[in-house]
């Protein structure tokens, strides 16, 4: 026996030896780099895992050389990724090749020459690597001497910019001399030109603001300062740095104090460089990731590229910006937070930028070494912003008040001096002495006063910082005069009210709406009076923005500096802040009750309007809103005895408001916490049945199609600046006429862009119902002018949509689709669906055809129209008619009743819709050699191209060796039906083999897995021996069994923009050596996995949404046999690349790696009911930078994976249940647990059962708010308690009996508010408590005496020795209404996602121990449990529970949950 082991043992090592000769070092010898891809580099350090583990070393041994192949693993990964490798690898790769070099030479023998020779060898490499590393130090020393010559040319350059801007200035003193005459032109004319001139600069406002320079699209900078002095040094520096690196990306970084002026450099430079940067200048605020997220979607809006969401949005505007050919600037503002976010690094220092033209200015408070590191950019491109000097206070004071004489020059700069010379305190100081036209000196006085006072006020003069002391003057000085302004125009104090509220709100964008006179009134009665006539409140913000307190964003919205309102803030104390607060409550609620809110767009059917942008304004509340409720509750933190508490209807509008908003945002701890809050405030208020019911419908979290439907109308539309609101009909026609007028004139001058945008703009000016496919037509061609032919193609097709005779639209098409091919975007394959639009183009115009570009992309076009369906077969099957003819078919039903095989190329396309095909029970595309006589010639490849046709009916459609074929926006729903419940059958109505099905379905109830049950049937689309299919545009439903199947090696599926849905079995199936090419689909709701590789199937698959599939969201592997089968099928492992995807609410996991090798990169997966990654069965994986979050098992679980390598890097993992990354150690493993015989066991070659590689997970992975089932949610957000009757705040309040949400400080108030309460308590009792009938339940077959159990049930009724106190205590009293606690257990190990299954339900005596179905309680157990026993997929929670009615009603409280128990 002993022997055999050895023998064995000798096999596998000497067979693994080869494989590491043949597959590792041959290929690496022969340098065949080509071949080394990420899956070709995880199997050859597979293999040499595997020959370790085979040697049988000691245990030390064995640990250094896996520890030192992982070593060189990761840093492989890390080169293949495109980290740069370090010194210190290049060393080390010197001193491996040096220990070789001595090891052969101390292993020769006299006799042999060889080793001498292999040690001359190794010691030449070593001086290669080492003259290597010489000549790297010798290119860094010229690479710096050639920049200093660059530098030197580069004065020339500025010297030609400054020329530039003189001429400029010169074309702007014509410019104004040419507007004078102009004007007294003007003057001569009659009433009627001067209206038409007038109504001609009306439409142009509309697209161009004033602000605007004439002519430049793409300009987003704000205002210009009215006075930019002091900075001319600064200014000179920034111009020379971006002259320097005119033809290249280049970042520099403007950094100081807040308040000192970074802003406003980084605008004036905007404004005098825009000629510098023909591609445009862009602006984008990064406060907070939020305020990002905002400014590229509406960026991204306006350059049409927006996606699915923000990732995709975010991917494609970079990508739109690399593309730019000219030079180009982005402005960064405010890049002050701690934690730079992923977004924000990828925008400043991410790879995207590397061939760009592009210059990024950034702003930011951080010191220059700490910028240096964060944002890599180098010390001397740090801009470092000091307060003003002296004689640079003094220049600007006087030019920004207009005082222009020297006699007060002395006083100036003492006011400059005692300001510090902050610019933002000196602004403030100059609007004041411009409003109220004081001197100096008369200001200088005022100053010293109030700041005395100030300083008498503070509690400690040491604790006071010169700047904010600065501000905090210069501020009081302006509030005293507004104070007296506002009561002098009849405002009384409205306007400082307003500043001070203003204040707490989210300081970039206070929309105008909020100053209103607040619901219920606010009380105060200057405010009433003043803002109940929109005149007053157009004086408040008069006021304001007069004294540089506010700036106006645009028409509809103000900001303030945070500066400012941290000062104003300071100056607010006690009672007066909670009367702020109240009052800003009020606004806030009348103005989310004046506007269209998520309610309307999701439930009311009366005011529901989705249109896109349609909740901007809302969102906008709602930020505002989010930034007033952390002041509402520090102020409840706070140890006034005077203050009130917030509990009315205000409160509950606000807490519901930012709970949908930070559900939006996919923050739902905080959100969850908003929601629970505001129940907590309902039980202290009358709230009636309608009110109750309006602010509790909408669930939080939100459901996945809820919050997409909420987005689309968040960030999907442009504001535009003084738009006039045009209500008339003819009015929007006129606009979007204009707008197509001016993109003509811009395409006719060659300014495509500027074309692209008027076009764009004069679409969503039509009505949706009404758009003219003109715009379309021409903004494609727009495109094909500057070879975007991906987005000429969709424009093409989208006014052919519009308008299906439009022939410009099929021209554009054809024409784009050729681009395409030759740019390598399309196959050449695809030439048929540009030769097919040609067809079409030609047969509606046919003068196209003369065209030059069309005789050169398509020199030959023939086609016919086929007027009778009888007469189809014999065209497709003709042996006689040329190769590539087009079929041309009109509405009807096309039924083929005898077999059709293709016999040549062509192309069949539905000019009218309606076209419908049978395919009868065989409908084959194949090169048929017998088919053909001596005296035709086949084709060595037929080339088949269907477009608009609908295969409702027939047989599969199958595409087999030396052919072609491509379907374009067809629908698909043929294919030999399978049963109708596939994968969960019981054999009734749908079932097409009721009596297997129902065996089979009756065997799966006793196996503690899920396992799939049904019938299979047979996919709409199949390619098979080396055949390959392209499929896209097209809808595939509910096919017989699965979407589209590869099968057999060298066969290919291409399908991209499809929509796949609703399949008995897999969307996407790809095994036996097949491949798929997956991209921008949306794979939906079917019945089995989303997409399957595997067995040994091959898969590329990017940029798709793949969702709410019944089993695995992604499925690939196949190493094993069968679910049955523990043994290993070599030949079946798959190889699989998962880029871009979002992976979400799948019936399982959302990707499950099997056996094989994989490449994860990038992918969204999320709210998927098991874990959001399996990895295991041998199954090498790189993980990285992808966002995992919100699955209910948890983000990674890394099962029995033997020698294989997993990589987890760069990834973002949160907001999970259960375990963000669970590894199964090989002492944990459930091989080493088995009691029964392990040589039944197959585990491939080079394999030791039980033993499993550790996955490598680096430090630049971000793990977050994991294991949340195990955390109260107290632990996250702290949530105020109050008495409901007296408003007492304390944490030992008792509860409600009944509903358990209100709480009182004594019986005394609990029964002074019954009155009030009575009817909520009715509402929450009903809302929050489950009732089960004894009656309905059965007692659980696993505690079950052994005579009751069923034969066929596997037994493992055990309880694990940690779970203490578990059958102890007292057993629950049936006739009693007492509470206890019950543990509930949902699913079998890896169940597929089943509400009526049954729950385990006992209690900790095990006195109640019973089984039944009842969906509530199973989704707050997958929703709310923690992992049990393995950590694999059963869920587990303990919950408060009592009996009802005698026994026969058991009743579960589900509202709060009780302590984790041990047992």
């Amino acid at each position: 026996m002993k022997l055999s082991i050895t023998t064995v043992q000798y096999l596998e090592l000497e067979e693994n030896q080869m494989l590491v000769r043949s597959d590792v070092r041959n290929s690496w010898a022969h340098c065949n780099f080509d071949e080394w891809d990420t899956i070709k580099y995880q199997t050859a350090f597979q293999l040499l895992h595997q020959l370790v583990r085979c040697l049988q070393l000691s245990t030390a041994d064995e640990a250094n050389i896996v520890a030192e192949l992982s070593k060189w693993e990761k840093n492989g990964f890390m080169f293949l990724q495109g980290y740069a490798v370090d010194l210190q690898v290049v060393t080390e790769i010197r001193q491996q090749t040096r220990a070789l070099a001595d090891y052969s030479l101390k292993m020769k023998s006299g006799f042999d020459s060889t080793f001498k020779e292999v040690h001359e060898s190794l010691l030449k490499i070593n001086e290669e690597i080492t003259l290597a590393c010489s000549r790297i130090s010798s290119i860094e020393s010229n690479q710096n001497k050639q920049e200093t010559v660059i530098g030197n040319l580069n004065e020339g350059v500025s010297v030609l910019y400054d020329r530039t801007l003189v001429i400029q200035r010169v074309q702007t003193q014509h410019g104004m001399m040419i507007k004078e005459h102009n004007s007294v032109m003007a003057s001569i004319n009659n009433n009627v030109e001067i209206l038409k001139a007038e109504m001609n600069l009306r439409q142009k406002k509309n697209y161009m603001p004033m602000s605007r320079p004439s002519g430049k699209t793409f300009f987003y900078p704000p205002n210009r300062p009215e006075s930019f002095v002091a900075r001319e040094t600064e200014l000179d520096k920034i111009k020379d740095i971006c002259i320097c690196n005119s033809n290249r990306n280049h970042t520099l970084v403007i950094c100081g104090l807040g308040g000192c002026g970074k802003t406003t450099l980084a605008i004036e430079f905007a404004w005098r460089s825009q000629q510098f940067y023909p591609a445009g200048v862009f602006w984008m605020s990064a406060e907070t990731q939020d305020t990002l997220e905002d400014s590229l979607t509406t960026l991204a809006i306006e350059v049409n590229t927006t996606g699915k969401d923000f990732r995709v949005t975010f991917k494609k505007t970079l990508k739109w910006f690399s593309s730019l050919n000219d030079r180009w600037l982005l402005i960064v503002d405010n890049v002050d937070e701690e934690c730079l976010s992923d977004n924000t690094k990828e925008l400043l220092v991410g790879t995207w930028k590397r061939n760009t033209r592009g210059h990024f200015i950034i702003t930011s408070r951080r010191e220059p070494n700490e910028i240096e590191e964060s944002m890599a950019v180098k010390f001397k491109d740090c801009i470092s912003l000091n307060v003003f000097e002296a004689q640079e206070g003094l220049n600007f004071l006087k030019r920004r008040t207009g005082k222009r004489l020297d006699d007060e020059n002395g006083t100036v700069i003492t006011l400059v001096e005692e300001l510090g010379g902050l610019p933002l305190a000196l602004e403030q100081a100059a609007a004041h002495i411009k409003s109220i036209k004081c001197s100096f000196t008369d200001y200088v006085n005022k100053f010293e006063k109030k700041r005395l006072k100030l300083l008498k006020a503070a509690p400690s003069v040491m604790k006071i910082n010169k700047d904010r002391l600065a501000i905090a003057t210069t501020w009081q000085l302006n509030i005293d005069y507004i104070t007296r302004q506002s009561e002098n125009e009849g405002l009384g104090s409205a306007a400082v009210t307003i500043m001070e509220i203003a204040s707490f709100l989210f300081a970039e964008d206070i929309p105008k709406e909020l100053i209103n006179i607040g619901s219920p009134h606010v009380k105060d009665r200057d405010l009433v009076e003043v803002l109940e006539d929109e005149m007053g409140c157009r004086q408040i913000i008069e006021i304001l923005t007069r004294f540089s307190l506010f700036q106006r964003v645009n028409d509809s919205s103000l900001s303030v500096h945070r500066l400012v309102q941290e000062v104003i803030r300071e100056n607010i104390q006690g009672q007066r802040r909670s009367l702020l607060l109240h009052h800003a409550l009020r606004m806030l609620k009348k103005a989310l009750d004046s506007n269209q809110s998520p309610m309307d767009i999701l439930y009311n059917d009366h005011l529901r309007k989705t249109e896109r942008g349609s909740l901007v304004q809302w969102s906008k509340f709602a930020a505002n809103t989010n930034a007033i409720k952390v002041y509402v509750f520090n102020l409840k933190k706070e140890e006034n005895p005077e203050h009130q508490l917030f509990f009315d209807n205000e409160m509950l509008k606000v807490l519901q408001t930012t709970a949908l908003y930070n559900s939006i945002h996919q923050r739902q701890a905080i959100a969850l916490a908003d929601q629970e809050q505001m129940v907590r405030i309902m039980t202290t208020l009358s709230v009636d049945t309608k009110s109750y019911n309006d602010l509790t419908r909408i669930k939080i979290p939100l459901l996945q199609n809820d919050r997409k439907t909420l987005l689309e109308c968040l960030v999907s539309v442009i504001p535009v600046e003084n738009e006039e609101i045009l209500n008339s009909y003819s009015s929007v026609i006129s606009r979007a006429e204009t707008f197509r007028s001016l993109g003509n004139e811009a395409f006719k001058e060659q300014r495509y862009q500027d074309a692209i945008r008027y076009y764009t703009e004069g679409i969503r000016s039509c009505p949706v119902e009404n758009i003219d496919s003109r715009f379309f037509s021409n903004k494609s061609l727009s495109y094909i002018r500057i070879r975007d032919f991906e987005h000429a193609f969709l424009d093409a097709n989208r006014c052919i949509e519009i308008e299906p005779d439009n022939w410009k639209g099929y021209s554009w098409k054809a024409y784009a689709v050729s681009g395409l091919i030759k740019a390598g975007l399309f196959p050449p394959t695809m030439q048929a669906m540009g030769l097919a639009s040609a067809c079409i183009a030609s047969n509606k115009y046919p003068q196209c055809l003369l065209e030059y570009n069309m005789k050169i992309c398509y020199p030959i076009i023939y086609y016919k129209i086929v007027e009778r369906p009888e007469c189809l077969r014999q065209e497709i099957m003709s042996l006689f008619d040329r190769p590539y003819t087009t079929l041309m078919l009109r509405k009807g039903r096309y039924v083929f009743n005898e077999p059709l095989i293709t016999t040549k190329s062509i192309q069949v396309i539905g000019i009218e819709d309606g076209v419908e095909f049978d395919t009868g029970q065989i409908f084959q595309i194949c090169c048929t050699p017998e088919m053909f006589t001596d005296d035709v010639e086949p084709e060595q490849t037929i080339n088949t191209h269907f477009e608009n046709i609908n295969f409702v009916s027939g047989n599969q459609i199958t595409v087999n060796k030396n052919s072609v074929a491509t379907f374009y926006k067809c629908s698909f729903g043929n294919g030999q039906k399978g049963c109708e419940a596939a994968t969960k059958c019981t054999g009734n109505v749908g079932c097409i083999n009721p009596e297997k099905c129902k065996q089979a379905y009756q065997e799966s109830l006793f196996v503690s897995w899920s396992v799939p049950l049904g019938q299979a049937g047979y996919a709409g689309i199949g390619v098979y021996d080396s055949g390959i299919a392209y499929i896209d545009s097209c809808l595939l439903n509910r096919c017989g069994g699965g979407g589209v199947l590869s099968h057999g090696k060298g066969s290919l599926i291409d399908i991209r923009n499809c929509t796949v849905q609703k399949m008995r079995q897999m969307g996407i199936e790809a095994r036996d050596g097949g491949a798929v090419k997956v991209t921008k689909n949306n794979i939906l709701e079917n019945q089995s996995h989303g997409i399957a590789i595997g067995p040994n199937g091959y898969g590329y698959i990017k940029e798709n949404i793949i969702q709410e599939n019944g089993a695995e969201g992604i499925w690939c592997g196949g190493i094993l046999d069968s679910n049955e089968s523990p043994q290993m099928n070599e030949t079946g492992a798959s190889r699989v690349v998962l880029i871009d995807n979002h992976i979400g609410q799948n019936g399982l996991s959302g990707v499950s790696c099997d056996g094989g090798f994989f490449e994860i990169k990038g992918n969204r997966i999320f709210s998927n009911h098991l874990w959001g990654m399996m990895v295991k069965t041998r199954s090498s994986a790189y993980i990285l930078n992808n966002e995992i979050f919100d699955n209910k098992c948890g983000g990674i679980r890394i099962g029995h994976n033997y020698t294989a390598s997993v990589i987890i890097d760069g990834n973002t993992i949160k907001d999970h249940i259960g375990p963000g990354i669970y590894t199964v150690n090989s002492a944990d493993s459930l091989y080493n647990k088995l009691p029964m015989n392990k040589e039944r066991f197959y585990v491939g070659d080079g394999e030791i059962l039980g033993y499993s590689q550790p996955p490598i997970i680096t430090s630049t992975n971000f793990l977050r708010n994991n294991e949340k089932g195990m955390q109260h949610p107290n632990d996250v957000v702290r949530l105020v308690e109050a008495c409901g009757y007296c408003r007492r705040v304390s944490q030992n309040l008792k509860a409600c009996s009944k509903c358990k949400k209100a709480t009182y400080c004594s019986k005394k108030c609990q029964t002074k508010h019954w009155l009030r309460h009575k009817h909520m308590c009715k509402l929450l009792n009903s809302s929050y408590v489950v009732k089960v009938l004894m009656s309905e339940t059965e007692p659980n077959h696993l505690g079950a005496p052994p005579t009751q159990r069923d034969p066929r049930m596997f037994h493992t009724r055990t309880f694990n020795p940690k779970l203490k106190g578990i059958l102890e205590g007292i057993p629950p009293d049936r006739k009693s209404c007492k509470r206890f606690i019950v543990k509930i257990q949902a699913g079998k190990e890896y169940g597929f996602n089943d509400p009526n299954q049954k729950l385990i339900v006992y209690d900790q005596t095990v006195t109640l121990d019973i089984q039944f179905a009842n969906p509530t309680l199973y989704h707050l157990c997958m929703e709310c449990g923690v992992l049990a026993g393995e950590k694999c997929t059963v869920k587990k929670i303990f919950c408060w529970a009592s009996f009802k009615n005698n026994g026969k009603t058991l009743c579960f409280y589900i509202d709060n949950l009780p302590p984790f128990q041990t047992w």
